[in-house]
């Protein structure tokens, strides 16, 4: 605005010397100096109205004051057109200024607003770039995930055929085991020997001779043969020989006796658990048990029947005297 209003100053001071270039003009400083000169001379004209010079002198005066009196009116009327063209000039330049403004205003409005369509449109290109970070990262996680699948599904598949070959490694030793099962079946015992299962016993009278636990695994071994060893089925080895031999055998040893711990069988080292459901209400063991407590079978009809129809085991002192029970071992 400051260099706005130094322009339009600048312009009306250029009409006002324009028009005052008359000055510069032949006899126009001698036409200013006469003016200037004129009071004086009509001063003396009236000093001296008769005298011939007075008059012509009257008469140059009034010249002059008519001249300056013109001279005047043409400045008024020049200063009243410079007037009015500064008027104009300066009212054409302030509505050029007016709509410089409003033409800065609109730039303004128009910068302010591609500002803002840039800032959107930048907004939107970093959402696109999330958009194809986060896809990128998406396609990343769908890769891995169909691999850990795959994996997963390599998996599954060798665990079923695992499953299929152990089933069928079942199907075989199920078979292998009803195969052997009937061989050793069909397998006989030796003379004056009982089968139950496929284990053969043999359990010793010697005309009411009963001996010490020691003295029965020393008898089963000169026959080539050994205490008995755990039963395939231990109730049914009791029914039977309470139902072939009575009551007179009351108590029978067996190939098993205390470690110092729990009790043990002597043939194949398996522990009997001291919470095995055979023993005898009254005859559990508690630890540690000793070593001079061996294993018998209750084999009275009393047990069977009424004290214990399950529970058939009871330890007693390996010293005491009892049955002879011996086991032979097919091949």
């Amino acid at each position: 605005m400051k260099g706005v209003s130094l322009l339009l100053s600048t312009i009306i001071a250029v009409l006002i010397v324009d028009c005052y270039n008359l000055h510069d003009e032949p006899g126009g400083q001698d036409l200013l100096d006469e003016a200037q000169q004129a009071p004086d001379l009509v001063r003396k004209g009236h000093q001296d109205p008769d005298s011939a010079g007075g008059t012509q002198q009257l008469k140059k005066t009034v010249h002059v004051d008519d001249s300056e009196r013109k001279d005047k009116q043409q400045k008024k009327k020049d200063s009243n057109v410079i007037n009015v063209y500064a008027g104009v000039i300066q009212t054409d330049v302030m509505e050029k200024i007016q709509n410089l403004t409003i033409n800065q205003h609109s730039m303004e409005d128009n910068i302010i607003q591609r500002m803002s369509e840039l800032k959107e449109h930048l907004d939107v290109k970093e959402k696109i770039q999330n958009l194809t970070l986060d896809q990128h990262s998406m396609e990343d996680n769908i890769i891995q995930q169909m691999s850990e699948l795959k994996e997963h599904l390599d998996v599954k598949e060798k665990i079923q055929n695992l499953t299929i070959d152990q089933h069928s490694m079942e199907d075989n030793i199920i078979q292998r085991i009803s195969e052997l099962k009937e061989h050793i079946d069909t397998r006989h015992c030796p003379a004056s020997f009982f089968k139950i299962g496929y284990q053969c016993y043999k359990l010793y009278n010697d005309r009411g001779r009963s001996y010490s636990w020691d003295d029965c695994k020393t008898k089963c071994e000169a026959e080539d043969l050994v205490m008995a060893s755990k039963p395939n089925d231990t109730l049914t080895l009791r029914e039977y020989i309470v139902k072939e031999f009575g009551n007179i055998y009351a108590y029978v040893f067996m190939g098993a006796r205390g470690d110092g711990t729990e009790f043990r069988w002597e043939n194949t080292g398996e522990v009997i658990s001291n919470n095995d459901p055979l023993w005898h209400p009254r005859g559990r063991p508690t630890p540690p048990v000793s070593t001079s407590k061996c294993l018998v079978l209750l084999t009275h009809s009393n047990n069977v029947n009424a004290d214990g129809p399950t529970t058939p085991y009871f330890p007693l002192d390996c010293s005491s005297h009892q049955f002879v029970l011996c086991e032979y071992l097919m091949q």
